[in-house]
């Protein structure tokens, strides 16, 4: 998928081509950050700057760039992996950056690379190399019944008039396909505290994943208060669903192509709803208010409540494998263009969504492949930033962690939607980071600042 261009990318019927050689300056760019400046805001800069960069030439080059930058005097590069979602998922983005730390382990002598490539950066491949991976529902054995396919068409195609909005989504407005930024936000949770978090989890029953769930839920339920009288929430989690998969696909059954290893879509989503009644029945879990506090600390029943039961949702999910999976429906919209149109017209029902690429093991695979703890390339950090989609949830939250380092967390959404919003998603930013600490030392700090890189 390295080497996909998409052709005809405006019409019903786009496809990938393959090419069959990349100049590696086009994709590839390097910033060298003074002594002087401050890096961390350096970086922030030029990462915020590429999140909104639309891909050009998507028929002469792949959907996929890396930005890297680095500090003068200092042994370290931040690689920067900003792809197009139709050919990566977040587990690709993973399969990259692990690819990438084995090779910086493994570099190879200039005899080995000098066929490799042509003209200086122009990468050139092999004529008789991997195909393509089929498209997920190729890959493995989904089913799904006629209940379930009735339901779904139903729920994803009545008219916009019969689509009955959350009643917190009623106060955040249209969408605006047409004004697109995104504002985003990074929350950093040192290791000790990362450690403290995932362990409060497992006595509660659930997961990071669902945590985050059931922070964003208090934060939203405490900032909408005063706004919506009865509200009600639905959202969604990214589900991975390579375990599911085969190592050699379902129509292609001689080719070995290990789901793990592979860059390529393989995922689905978990919906959560609670409507107005479930709100309520979890409004009686909060804890008698503090007159003197202005946040939602008496909601921490609440926000165990809610993590429990998206944890419940996506243990239901993977139960259930690639049995009645919306992923296998994907023929019920045939034109994708005119479909995402026609989202933007219906109201607005999904109020977040929550993507976790989990923890990266780089320590470990660098003392493995090269057998020297102190002369290997590790990963240090990771930070994930999903870019919002403008016809679905308005918040994207997302979060990636480095095997006995930080947990990073990011929030964004669309910019431009108005001064409400905008300060809905910057009190779910300090939320995030309060809830956070709170949860992983008793304190409750809001004292949230941007630190992305350090």
């Amino acid at each position: 998928m390295l080497q996909a261009v998409v052709l005809h990318g405006d019409t019903k019927s786009p496809s990938f081509a393959r090419r069959d050689s990349l100049n590696l300056d086009e994709l590839v760019t390097w910033h060298r950050i003074p002594e002087c400046s401050n890096y961390a805001m350096a970086t922030d800069k030029i990462v915020n700057e590429r999140v909104d960069l639309i891909f050009d030439r998507p028929d002469a080059l792949p959907g996929w760039r890396l930005v890297v930058t680095s500090a003068e005097q200092s042994p370290f590069l931040d690689a920067h992996l900003a792809v197009r979602h139709t050919s990566f998922d977040g587990e690709s983005r993973k399969v990259f950056h692990r690819t990438l730390l084995d090779h910086l382990n493994h570099s190879l002598k200039d005899d080995q690379l000098s066929p490799l490539f042509s003209n200086g950066h122009t990468l050139v491949y092999p004529t008789d190399g991997p195909a393509f991976p089929p498209p997920m529902e190729e890959f493995g054995d989904f089913k799904i019944d006629l209940g379930y396919v009735l339901s779904t068409a139903w729920k994803e195609l009545k008219p916009a008039c019969m689509q009955k909005p959350t009643a917190t989504q009623t106060s955040w407005g249209p969408f605006k396909p047409n004004d697109y930024g995104t504002e985003r936000k990074i929350v950093r949770v040192d290791a000790v505290n990362s450690r403290k978090i995932v362990d409060v989890c497992r006595s509660h029953k659930t997961t990071i994943t669902g945590l985050l769930h059931g922070i964003i839920f208090a934060s939203l339920l405490w900032e909408c208060k005063s706004v919506v009288e009865s509200p009600s929430f639905v959202a969604s989690s990214a589900v991975n669903l390579r375990r599911f998969m085969p190592n050699k696909p379902r129509t292609m059954p001689d080719v070995e192509m290990d789901p793990r290893k592979t860059i390529v879509n393989m995922l689905s989503t978990v919906d959560h709803e609670w409507d107005e009644v479930a709100v309520m029945k979890l409004l009686q879990l909060s804890r008698p208010l503090d007159e003197i506090a202005e946040d939602c600390r008496h909601y921490e029943d609440i926000v165990w409540a809610v993590a429990k039961s998206a944890r419940g949702d996506i243990e239901k999910k993977l139960d259930a494998g690639l049995e009645n999976d919306v992923m296998k429906l994907m023929w019920l919209a045939p034109d994708w263009r005119s479909e995402k149109k026609r989202s933007c017209k219906k109201a607005r029902v999904e109020s977040w969504c929550v993507t976790n690429l989990g923890v990266f093991d780089g320590k470990r695979a660098a003392t493995e492949s090269s057998g020297k703890a102190n002369d290997s390339w590790e990963i240090d950090h990771a930070v994930f930033t999903a870019v919002v989609d403008a016809a679905r949830s308005l918040f994207m939250v997302s979060a990636a962690s480095v095997k006995d380092g930080d947990l990073c967390i990011g929030v964004a959404w669309q910019s431009g939607l108005g001064e409400y919003i905008d300060k809905v998603g910057d009190r779910l930013t300090r939320d995030m980071h309060s809830w956070t600490n709170h949860l992983a030392t008793g304190a409750w700090e809001d004292n949230w600042e941007q630190r992305a890189f350090a």
